[in-house]
């Protein structure tokens, strides 16, 4: 076992003139690229070498059918019909800031889990995708957004450690989303497009505060909500409805005699749920969130509630 370090310019991973000491990389191997640009095809990072990324180095993945990565630093990774694993760690990179500013691009159909395994790795990884991605995003602080294209998503957790997830993408497929804090006081995962009907959010506890769902087109939103907190809140943004109903596994929304919404929701007795008019950022809307139930923790003091929205008048 070799650690090799990538030397700066730009080639292909097996290139041995780009590393020191020399020669290409072999099984087992660890290898570092802190600048310059380096193109890995096919089979040219076997799943026995380790991989760091940092500073502002650039990666190039075109084909590969297995490539684990530890990214930190402003290090960028261009992703083309590839499989992939990234894994976010602190960046001590000389010369860069301590935060993190990770940038992903993916072409075509890639399948990409991103996680951050350590806590209190702060920063953003902002993948930028033009077709269909199919992964799972986990982790603790680090900010991700996926921007753009269509999002598979199989098993996800957001908002833990004051995370913020969001997805500028519309979420195709099945998959699950679990919503919770963590240690932190808050955090938050924004859909701004569509979801899908096979997707599945559960609201969550962590040890302390609140996480936070934002739905910023309610009508196209289609997922299942399972409540599993007594500790949590979703705002429907822009939703126009002045009275709602509760039945068994929904809520419907009412703008005069009007349906003009639905959102799958179960809520246990155990864990009651208030409905007000406008957001939790005072924004219009329709905000859903924790009911206080006796001997049962404070929730979200600081949030201002809207008047409660009436619940539909039959008849």
């Amino acid at each position: 076992m070799t650690t090799r370090n990538w030397t700066g310019g730009n080639g292909r991973i097996t290139s041995a003139k780009n590393w020191a000491p020399g020669g290409s990389p072999q099984p087992g191997d660890v290898l570092t690229i802190y600048s310059g640009s380096m193109d890995i095809s096919g089979h040219q990072l076997p799943a026995t070498e380790s991989l760091s990324t940092g500073g502002t180095a650039t990666v190039n993945l075109n084909q590969t059918s297995s490539a684990n990565i530890s990214v930190s630093g402003h290090s960028t990774v261009n992703m083309r019909n590839s499989t992939g694993a990234l894994s976010v760690f602190n960046n001590f990179t000389p010369g860069i800031d301590n935060s993190n500013n990770i940038t992903v691009s993916a072409t075509g159909n890639n399948n990409l889990d991103l996680t951050t395994h350590l806590r209190a790795v702060f920063g953003n990884v902002t993948v930028h995708n033009s077709g269909v991605l199919t992964g799972s995003l986990n982790g603790f602080s680090t900010n991700y957004t996926i921007d753009g294209g269509q999002f598979h998503n199989i098993d996800s957790t957001a908002g833990q450690d004051l995370q913020t997830i969001t997805v500028n993408a519309d979420v195709v497929g099945a998959g699950k989303w679990n919503v919770n804090t963590f240690h932190g006081p808050s955090g938050k995962l924004e859909f701004m497009k569509s979801v899908g009907s096979e997707q599945t959010v559960t609201m969550a506890s962590g040890l302390s505060g609140h996480p936070t769902l934002q739905i910023d087109h309610p009508e196209t939103f289609k997922a299942a909500i399972t409540w599993q907190t007594d500790s949590a809140l979703v705002d429907l943004v822009g939703l126009a409805a002045d009275s709602y109903n509760q039945r068994d596994g929904a809520l419907d929304f009412f703008h005069g005699n009007t349906l003009v919404d639905t959102l799958r929701i179960n809520v246990p007795t155990t864990e009651p749920i208030t409905v007000s008019q406008g957001t939790s950022t005072g924004g219009l809307g329709v905000e859903i969130s924790s009911t206080p139930v006796p001997g049962g923790r404070p929730f979200a003091a600081d949030i201002p509630h809207g008047a409660a929205l009436p619940v539909h008048a039959f008849g």
